[in-house]
């Protein structure tokens, strides 16, 4: 190949925005994921028959990537290993008949209202620290990938995007990963992240808080007590790990930098472009090695310098001492101390193969200068589970004893040591590539090519239309802007090496975007639809907006189908997927949600015998409604005083009672 063709495809392939920790999908059917084999389906990775494809794969697979090992770390770390293991409960809707022949193997998409039969996931708790990278939130997951609730994802132009959200193929667009979600992955940076994290860490707070209240109104002896006690502490820990999926990315010395851009969508053709292009340069200055390294012509250069961590497994001492200025290093602003770090790709040392085993990320040996690194990311994920388990009902009992590696000094995940890092200014030079060098082996020369060719592939990816006058005034003003950023942070390095300032971008737009600290109230605020809304709360739908398609609804809702009528549904909030998943443990909204005719539903599909789902699901909805001599239901006893109540009476408990009500003897 040419040097011309060469460079080309290296601007091609630096085209796609580039993610932290490694999320890794593939497609194994029943398999479960196991703590004690992650390392080793790391190490071995997947291959184009067994990964992920689509959005919708991704949402049925097994996550066995970086993320879910930092995760089921992170909570062995806080002496809760045994929830490491700990499954997504199965459930089920009233969205249409039961028996109408829909599978129930755990790669069902769980879209809510319209399913016949059981989803059963088999997703344990860790894989959710993947589910960012691939699904705009929880809710987005648990259905599916099958809706698109990010406004103007699909397309600036609002007639066309809302259309969209109404169909398959909208809804494979919207998460694509290059093209969309890549533009407003700002909120895996920075302090979006931790506006990103804080929103889930108080959520989960909310409903471990609620669920400890609830489970001590119960009585302690009654099964049920202890199924909702299970449930709603799942829920909690749920969403705890999922946002934890925000604060590893912000160990990842890769996005210890504030990043460019904001996490809602342009609503002009000319800013989609803009910000396509600057999730693409974001992508090119961190995470390069792996959209490059399975490619040949572009192996040369595939080692990123703002996530590789130490030096060549082969150099001679002499080498690394006349190399110890490229390394990574990252410090705290209150802090002259400076650290040894590393990032995207190069967690354990099978997949950083070039470099020696003290030099991973997660090396196991003690003198791996790595380990300030390793030590205070798990002393964080560890502070932030363990906290979120103290507030709830502690199913596990007390827990075990923590590792030792833990920090005494952090007492919680929002301390500032675990969201203050920053790279330094040579690291952030580094990896930029904004060297003067001129040589074709010098990254800047990749920097330089891409920034020619970038509008052009954004406007492509996005597929958006603008004028050639529009694309030059992008490609111009990139050049402008790029260049006045090299400047200040060579400037920055050259006068402050071991400075954290450049990480920070205070005075270096680009193309109208300033550094994303910016752009955190949108996510504080709840303005960003795509994310579960931070108060809980406000997940329930108060009116009820009739739909036959997505696009009836707000940006927020999906259209759920109803029992009788099929094509005439209603709009229900995405957050209504996590109160279905984990009803057990949502039993007060359910007392006050369920309706006589949702219930009676369930009892005649349970009669007619169409499906064993039909009786379970019925069965299950019907108990805390269900009335017995033993004592009152379940919602009464939780002070639901309005809510329906099946069964005689007569019955000597309250399963005895849902089981009469549903199966009719």
């Amino acid at each position: 190949m040419n040097r011309s063709a060469a460079l080309f495809a290296i601007a091609f392939f630096a085209a796609a925005p580039a993610v932290a920790w490694d999320s890794t999908c593939v497609k194994y059917g029943n398999t479960l994921y196991g703590a004690s084999d992650a390392a080793k389906r790391i190490c071995a990775g997947s291959d184009s028959t067994t990964a992920c494809s689509t959005a919708q794969d991704e949402a049925r697979g097994v996550r066995v990537g970086e993320h879910a090992l930092l995760a089921s770390r992170g909570l062995a770390a806080a002496g809760l290993a045994t929830l490491v293991s700990a499954q997504l409960p199965s459930y089920a809707t009233t969205g249409t008949p039961f028996g109408t022949g829909a599978s129930v193997t755990p790669g069902v998409p769980g879209v809510l209202g319209s399913s016949s039969s059981m989803l059963r996931h088999r997703t344990t708790l860790p894989e959710l620290a993947e589910v960012p990278d691939a699904s705009y939130g929880l809710a987005d997951f648990l259905l599916g990938n099958e809706h698109c609730f990010a406004r103007g994802a699909v397309s600036s132009d609002a007639t066309r995007d809302r259309a969209a959200r109404g169909t398959a193929d909208g809804a494979t667009t919207c998460h694509d990963f290059s093209s969309r979600m890549g533009s407003v992955n700002s909120t895996h940076f920075g302090p979006q992240a931790k506006a990103s994290y804080v929103n889930y860490h108080a959520l989960a707070l909310q409903v471990a808080g609620r669920c400890r209240a609830d489970v001590a109104k119960l009585p302690a002896s009654d099964a049920y007590t202890a199924k909702v006690a299970s449930a709603c502490e799942l829920e909690a820990m749920a969403l705890e790990v999922t946002g934890q999926h925000y604060l590893q990315d912000s160990w990842s010395s890769g996005h210890m930098w504030q990043r460019w851009g904001t996490p809602l969508f342009e609503t002009t053709a000319d800013g989609r472009v803009r910000q396509q292009v600057v999730a693409m340069l974001s992508g090119l200055i961190h995470g390069w090695r792996s959209l490059a390294q399975d490619y040949a012509v572009v192996s040369y250069w595939k080692d990123d310098q703002l996530c590789m961590p130490g030096f060549f497994s082969s150099y001679t001492p002499a080498e690394e001492a006349r190399h110890t200025s490229e390394l990574v290093r990252f410090g705290f602003p209150a802090s002259a101390t400076r650290y040894a770090a590393g990032g995207d790709d190069y967690l354990l040392s099978c997949t950083a193969f070039k470099q020696s085993e003290r030099w991973a990320v997660a090396s196991t040996q003690s003198d791996s200068p790595l380990r300030p690194q390793y030590r205070r990311l798990l002393t964080c994920s560890a502070r932030g589970v363990a906290e979120i388990y103290e507030a709830g009902p502690k199913t596990a009992g007390a827990r075990r004893n923590e590792d030792v590696l833990l920090e005494s000094g952090i007492r919680t995940s929002l301390d500032d040591g675990c969201w203050a890092q920053r790279v330094t200014n040579q690291s952030m030079v580094l990896g930029s590539a904004v060297s003067t060098l001129a040589r074709l082996d010098d990254p800047a020369l990749i920097t330089r090519w891409a920034i020619e060719r970038l509008p052009w592939m954004a406007s492509t990816v996005t597929t958006e239309t603008i004028s050639d006058a529009t694309w030059t005034a992008i490609r111009d003003r990139l050049r402008v802007d790029f260049a006045a950023y090299g400047l200040a942070i060579r400037q920055a390095a050259a006068l402050r090496p071991e400075g954290l300032d450049a990480a920070d971008l205070a005075t270096t737009p680009l193309l109208g975007f300033g550094a994303n600290g910016q752009q955190t109230a949108p996510v504080s605020g709840g303005a960003v639809t795509y994310m579960e809304k931070p108060q809980r709360a406000q997940w329930v739908t108060s009116a009820v907006t009739a739909c036959t398609g997505d696009g009836d609804c707000a940006s927020d809702s999906y259209c759920e189908g109803s029992t009788t009528a099929p094509s005439a549904g209603r709009c229900v909030l995405k957050e209504q997927a996590i109160l279905r998943v984990f009803r057990h443990g949502e039993v007060a909204h359910w007392c006050a949600a369920d309706t006589a005719s949702d219930l009676a539903a369930l009892s005649t599909a349970c009669r007619s015998g169409r499906s064993a789902d039909a009786c379970t699901t019925c069965i299950e909805w019907a108990r805390p409604h269900a009335k017995s001599v033993a004592a009152a239901t379940t919602c009464a006893t939780l002070g639901v005083s309005q809510s329906v109540v099946v069964g005689t009476g007569f019955e000597a408990s309250a399963d005895a009672s849902a089981n009469k009500f549903c199966r009719g003897n």
